[in-house]
């Protein structure tokens, strides 16, 4: 497997490329939706780019567990998925030696009994096969940049790879970039899987958060124009990381696929909408010098939420004892 990097003719370089996804403040999905969420959160992720210290286990275990499904679902080799678990979790030490104690259950032993029992569940339950297309079916009309991920045979892998389009939204050139999961196709409709690990129990109450996503939306959007195929929706690939998932005497759902989620192609084209008026909201908290809390039930999982608790006029001081600077672009990923 190799990687292409596409650039269109407006940039030269892939640094041209990264000046203006950052022009554009929060370019991919994901960052978009901390604007729709909390805008304080938008303020502390986004204009402050400042994070909690130390790893975040569960964001790490997602991350590594990511790696280790890509690799698997284009390999069908599980033995490379556990090599590429262990190199995206890194040094065990650190990881054990993270600040967080309330997830000391994620180290890299766990993760490898969680992601082998889902190869057995995989063998059972998949019945869909990842799309691959020749790259000379892609249409490139509205992509300004891409890292597309190669077969040997050039053929493209869609699950992983990078993409950043540009749509006209009421007159704008607007900027959209995104990496799906797995676009899929099952029983004839194409689909997006999207990974998702928790350390909750897996519930239909879980997977309802994700019924309006967004972010899914949006990338059914990007892969239907990319690809010309009719993306019908997305399914999540629930998997519980949560302290118990490794043991044999576990009685709950270790696993779970929830949707699919159907979306009509209106849906597809009003997630763009929602991206490009949160980003101008965005703007406008940024002019008018305040971000607005959300205070809601939200904030329970917020890794900001410390400092929305502390007193304002200590908020500076929290800030620096407990926050660090981070700066991660979207082709840094």
């Amino acid at each position: 497997m190799k990687e292409e990097v596409y650039l269109s003719e407006r940039f030269p370089d892939l640094a041209a490329l990264k000046i203006a996804l950052d022009e554009a403040v929060a370019p991919d999905a994901t960052r978009t939706q901390w604007i729709a969420s909390c805008p304080r959160r938008a303020e502390y992720a986004l204009d402050r780019q400042v994070k909690e210290k130390g790893d975040a286990l569960p964001l790490r275990a997602g991350k590594g567990l990511h790696a280790a499904l890509d690799t698997f679902y284009t390999t069908n080799d599980q033995d490379l998925a556990l090599s590429a678990l262990q190199a995206s979790w890194g040094p065990e030490a650190q990881a054990r030696n993270a600040p967080d104690k309330s997830f000391g259950h994620l180290h890299l032993g766990h993760l490898e009994v969680v992601l082998k029992n889902y190869f057995e569940y995989a063998r059972l339950r998949d019945m869909f096969r990842p799309i691959i297309i020749k790259r000379s079916d892609l249409n490139m009309e509205n992509v300004v940049g891409a890292v597309f991920r190669l077969t040997d045979a050039g053929e493209v892998i869609l699950g992983e790879s990078k993409l950043v389009m540009e749509f006209d939204v009421k007159g704008d050139k607007f900027l959209y970039a995104g990496i799906p999961d797995l676009p899929i196709e099952m029983g004839g409709v194409y689909y997006i899987l999207d990974h998702k690990s928790t350390n909750a129990y897996l519930s239909e109450w879980y997977f309802n958060q994700y019924k309006f996503s967004n972010q899914l939306r949006g990338y059914c959007l990007m892969v239907q124009e990319l690809t010309g195929l009719p993306i019908s929706g997305a399914l999540i690939n629930g998997i519980y990381i949560g302290e118990r998932a490794s043991l044999d005497g576990f009685k709950g759902e270790r696993f779970s696929r929830y949707g699919p989620l159907s979306y009509q192609p209106a849906h597809l084209h009003e997630a763009l909408l929602n991206q490009y008026y949160w980003r101008k909201t965005f703007a406008h908290h940024r002019a008018q010098g305040y971000f607005p809390q959300h205070a809601s039930k939200l904030c329970s999982g917020c890794p900001f939420s410390a400092l929305c608790n502390a007193a304002p006029a200590a908020r500076e001081s929290a800030l620096q004892q407990s926050y660090e600077s981070v700066n991660v672009k979207f082709l840094d990923i």
